[in-house]
């Protein structure tokens, strides 16, 4: 595997965390953030960020939501989550550490894979 992926990997986790952080509470939050035609529209898709989302990122992103579900949920904690000590990982998905880190090694080169061919 690639040392870049992982690095790849890293960032796309700031950004999605920076994109929960800037998430709307509320009513009124909507309201003032989006005007009342856009709060009274409720999104229900899978939301990235417009502005500032590196390209390289966005292409990680899309190959992170073609991955199997067991696959996401690695990347989701390794990656996305912070400040989760290892142990607690293996134990939320009742895995081995060996498990564990093969199969975030088959996850990050499917995503290496799933970039080279959408390019």
């Amino acid at each position: 595997m690639a040392d870049w992926v992982k690095y790849l990997a890293q960032d796309w986790g700031h950004w999605m965390r920076k994109m929960d952080r800037q998430s709307i509470s509320g009513t009124l939050g909507r309201i003032q953030e989006q005007g009342l035609d856009g709060a009274a529209i409720r999104g229900h898709v899978d939301n990235i960020p417009i502005i500032d989302f590196p390209r390289d990122v966005q292409k990680f992103h899309s190959a992170y939501k073609r991955l199997d579900p067991h696959h996401q949920k690695i990347i989701f904690l390794d990656f996305r989550i912070a400040n989760v000590p290892h142990g607690e990982k293996f134990k939320a998905l009742g895995l081995k550490k060996d498990t564990y880190y093969r199969r975030r090694r088959e996850a990050l080169d499917t995503i290496v894979r799933e970039m080279a061919l959408s390019r």
